[in-house]
């Protein structure tokens, strides 16, 4: 029986009834995670990103003063090259992911940002259309030309039948990022780690931290330690430099207490409790030596010592300056100052009762202290601060300019076109940052983005099988620090984490038991 096809008759690329539109539900269950994520940020984390970031004030001169603030940014469908350049709605050619992989290039959009300039509080803003380069785009993404085309029509577009995206194409090289475990947000953990011994010769092992995540997903650490002494402080990354502050501080700051007031509150009525009461009188007594009694002065005194690293003028005073801070960096995920002292609160209750020995460390191994870092809530951190970057540089340019010749500098900012050239060649790196980001993997930030790795955040996505592909999309990785980590601890094979542990990153193994874990 000959079962070769005849030399006229043309083979499809897939059998009807083999790939359907059903079989491909079921495989866009295995990439949900990934496209839903990124959906998410070009609906709403991009949106709440721009309305979290500040206005940047650029005082050139005492009568000079420029005031920006991002007004909006939109992200395009992907078009070729020729149609980028045309600019007419009727030349643009749609740029697929086939021919994005034939040619070598990046499937990518283009990032637009309008930005409004007020010069010296003038009631009529110049608003500025900028371009940001070109955004790549995940495949079957809301900004995909693939997005609700059936099979056949995939088919006729030179893509796979039961193509379900997921991935970037960058340099025509398929890209996934990886789905990396990250602290639990908005939770107060009970940590035990000898490196923080290391911050000081009274800090002891044991601290609590709390991830605080804002709207837009973006994070910020705290960590309360303890001293031997009975103290406590607060740390907090500032631009990757550490800052340890007094806990009475923070809290004073934050409203305007009484010392008793504020012992009654920490205490919560347990007043049997010595030694619980005696570090905290230690604490109040402590405090007396900061001179500071009243909020007023309290968040002056913090505005004083931090000013320099806020993009804030000369103009702003210290107790506005203190108020910056606390709103960006401490407990972000609260809205109202009385709710970010409930939180500072907690986190001391909790660390006395953990030192004082009535709480044991949380697990660091359990799935219940973790929480999936998905591509979209990545990409509405990092935007938002490349967006941040521009404003910062486009702040050390000017200054240089107008430090150079002033009469030249104030033209180019008192003209809307020559100000949004000068922005432009500021600006237009954005997309090429994140197009860099995902072909190497390689997170270049200025703050760190509160993520404990820096390299291994992207792979490759190996087409060598079915289970092969699918499978970068549903694995989670533990972190690229977790594999350079140097512990002899056990780790615990809980109910929940059955199916998950990996025995050859488990350092110790008990000799003589069995150990059935699926990699």
């Amino acid at each position: 029986m000959n079962i070769m096809p005849s030399r006229d008759c043309k083979v499809p690329s897939y059998s009807d009834g083999f790939v359907t539109d059903s079989t491909r539900c079921r495989l866009q269950h295995i990439v949900a995670a990934h496209v839903d994520s990124f959906d998410y940020f070009l609906e709403h984390g991009l949106h709440e990103a721009v309305e979290d970031l500040a206005p940047m004030e650029i005082q050139l001169h005492d009568n000079l003063i420029l005031k920006l603030q991002y007004a909006s940014v939109r992200i395009d469908h992907p078009v070729s090259d020729d149609s980028r350049v045309s600019g007419s709605l009727e030349n643009r050619n749609a740029l697929v992911p086939s021919e994005a992989r034939e040619s070598g290039s990046s499937y990518a959009g283009l990032m637009t940002a309008h930005i409004d300039v007020t010069l010296n509080d003038n009631d009529a803003p110049m608003n500025l259309q900028v371009k940001l380069g070109n955004f790549p785009i995940m495949v079957m993404s809301a900004r995909c030309h693939l997005r609700g085309l059936s099979c056949r029509q995939l088919v006729e577009m030179r893509e796979e039948a039961n193509e379900v995206g997921g991935y970037f194409i960058v340099n025509g090289i398929e890209r996934v990022i990886r789905l990396i475990q990250v602290p639990r947000r908005n939770h107060a953990t009970a940590v035990e780690r000898n490196s923080y011994k290391n911050r000081g010769a009274s800090y002891s092992e044991k601290g609590v931290a709390m991830r605080c995540c804002r709207r837009d997903n973006s994070s910020v650490t705290l960590t309360m330690h303890y001293l031997n002494n009975g103290g406590a402080t607060l740390r907090f990354v500032l631009r990757k430099r550490e800052y340890l502050l007094p806990v009475i501080l923070v809290a004073k700051c934050l409203l305007d207490l009484s010392d008793r007031e504020l012992f009654d509150r920490i205490v919560a009525g347990d007043e049997h409790n010595t030694f619980l009461t005696t570090r905290i009188e230690l604490l109040l007594r402590d405090f007396k030596s900061y001179r500071c009694f009243n909020r007023k002065q309290s968040i002056s005194f913090l505005g004083s010592l931090f000013r320099s690293s806020l993009p804030i003028t000369d103009q702003v005073s210290d107790e506005d300056a203190g108020s910056v801070l606390i709103r960006s960096y401490l407990f972000v995920h609260c809205d109202s100052f009385a709710d970010k002292l409930e939180c500072l609160l907690h986190m001391m209750r909790k660390l006395f009762a953990f030192v004082q020995g009535r709480c044991v460390a949380d697990n660091p191994d359990a799935l219940v202290n973790h929480d999936i870092l998905l591509p979209g809530h990545l990409f509405s951190s990092m935007v938002k601060e490349k967006l941040e970057d521009v404003f910062a540089t486009l702040r050390l340019v000017l200054k240089k300019d107008f430090r150079l010749n002033p009469t030249k500098c104030e033209a180019v900012v008192s003209s809307s076109k020559h100000l949004q050239t000068k922005i432009e060649s500021i600006s237009k790196s954005v997309g090429q940052k994140i197009s860099t980001f995902l072909s190497t993997g390689n997170l270049v930030s200025t703050s760190g983005l509160d993520l404990q790795q820096a390299t291994g955040f992207t792979i490759v996505a190996e087409r060598l099988n079915v289970l092969r592909y699918m499978s970068h999309f549903q694995s989670v990785h533990r972190g690229q620090f977790f594999t350079t980590m140097k512990t002899t601890t056990v780790r615990k094979l809980l109910p929940e984490s059955w199916g998950f542990l990996c025995p050859v990153h488990t350092p110790v193994r008990t000799r003589g038991l069995p150990l059935r874990v699926r990699a």
